[in-house]
């Protein structure tokens, strides 16, 4: 897990956002969203999780945002866990911090969503 302590490059690049998605799970539709760190090599794998599995997600990469929209960022985090990681994933309602691939697995089967 890359931790909030994770120094943020002063350099601000295009924000990196793919279009919102969601996952057909028999009648069920549930959202994959995440907040990454560009240079962080959890977030890649996480990222690389559900592309090799051809779920679609969206994403926004913490230190590509404008500071405005980190700060609204981490708020979402603090108020929903208690804590800032990275990567952030929510699937459905259900919040994962951190490659976790068989707690992914079991939310995108689960009646949590």
């Amino acid at each position: 897990m890359c931790s909030s302590s994770t120094k943020l490059q002063g350099t601000k690049r295009k924000k990196l956002k793919e279009t919102e998605s969601t996952i057909e799970l028999g009648e069920r539709v549930a959202k994959v969203s995440m907040y990454t760190i560009s240079n962080c090599p959890v977030c890649r794998k996480t990222k690389e999780f559900f592309r090799a599995r051809g779920i679609p997600f969206d994403f926004i990469d913490y230190d590509l945002a404008s500071e405005s929209e980190q700060n609204k960022i981490a708020a979402e985090m603090m108020e929903g866990t208690g804590n800032i990681g990275f990567p952030f994933v929510r699937i459905g309602e259900v919040v994962v911090i951190g490659f976790n691939p068989e707690r992914f697995k079991q939310l995108l089967k689960s009646e949590e969503l």
